[in-house]
């Protein structure tokens, strides 16, 4: 009977664990849609044959509407570098590009990651749960200074064109990256001004490192091949203040591996904090998943823990930071 009971709780915890890692949340990176002939002249599907034979139909990038219906990500942090492997899924109300824009706190380095690494660190995760339960656990209109930011890597990955830009004029960055939109060939592009305060506020508190991420959307939901960030952290670190402007609730999935257990959590108001069990694993159990990432955490047993945050997106004014 008490083995019947452990099963059950057995499958029923591997239930949850599974839709929980495998299922879309509900946030991302903050967008900036723009629209470019030149871009849309290279995706057919992007925009129409009707609008780009009418020159004068123009999209304006301010009535555009975002929804941001799924995101995942693992966070590794080893004491001083992090390691953030984030996939997306986006649509908008009409057919445009969008610059996804990542606040970082050093230049990363970055990768092109694939959607294997989850399903392996879900089973990983799976296995450790299992064994949990069997043994008794719980379950502005200036001209722009041409040096307020520069390019340091530009590359395109897949359906991502992806860039790393240092900020060196914090005055006036904002305003740099309307001259970027208009490199990509964005018709008049435009910030909204809420945005622009949002980076402004990244940039006053130390932020000198953003990606910027331009993909081709619509009004059909298209999950995107994850990309790898690597950069130096003082503290384990995931973006929430960028995305405030975006809409509808969030249900946010992450799963952290640190080389301890993790101290408190900032209180993120307006929105609930779950902290799920932790478990220990070693580096031999993550190096079948990646090599790298076994070799970044130093070779010593690691804590695997998940978390999920849940609240309105606009509520999200607090960044995710933890020692």
């Amino acid at each position: 009977m008490r083995s019947q009971l452990l099963m059950y709780k057995a499958i029923t915890v591997v239930g949850a664990v599974a839709v929980m890692l495998s299922a879309a949340a509900w946030a991302d990176c903050g967008s900036i849609p723009f629209f470019s002939p030149i871009r849309a002249r290279d995706s057919i599907s992007v925009v129409s044959e009707g609008l780009l034979a009418k020159p004068e139909v123009r999209l304006d990038p301010l009535e555009v509407v975002v929804y941001e219906p799924g995101q995942r990500a693992i966070i590794l942090w080893n004491g001083h570098e992090e390691i953030l492997l984030l996939s997306t899924e986006l649509r908008t109300a009409q057919a445009i590009s969008v610059l996804e824009v990542v606040p970082l706190p050093a230049e990363p380095i970055v990768t092109l990651g694939d959607f294997e690494t989850f399903e392996k660190m879900q089973a990983l995760v799976v296995r450790k749960t299992l064994w949990s339960v069997a043994s008794g656990g719980g379950v502005e209109d200036a001209k722009v200074p041409e040096n307020a930011a520069r390019i340091t890597f530009h590359e395109q990955m897949g359906a991502h064109d992806v860039a790393v830009v240092q900020v060196l004029d914090k005055r006036h960055f904002v305003q740099w990256v309307t001259t970027y939109l208009l490199g990509l060939g964005a018709e008049n592009p435009q910030v909204r001004p809420e945005f622009a305060q949002i980076i402004q506020n990244y940039v006053d508190r130390g932020f000198e490192w953003f990606s910027f991420d331009v993909i081709e959307t619509g009004d059909a939901v298209k999950s995107r091949q994850p990309i790898q960030y690597r950069f130096a952290s003082p503290a384990l670190y995931y973006p929430l203040e960028i995305s405030t402007l975006e809409k509808g609730k969030t249900n946010i999935n992450l799963l952290l591996v640190s080389q301890r257990p993790l101290g408190a959590f900032p209180e993120i108001r307006k929105a609930s904090l779950k902290r799920h069990e932790q478990f220990t694993a070693t580096p031999d159990e993550i190096r079948p998943i990646s090599e790298e990432w076994a070799a970044f955490m130093n070779g010593v047993p690691f804590v695997l823990q998940q978390v999920r945050i849940r609240g309105k997106l606009e509520h999200m004014t607090t960044d995710l930071l933890v020692r």
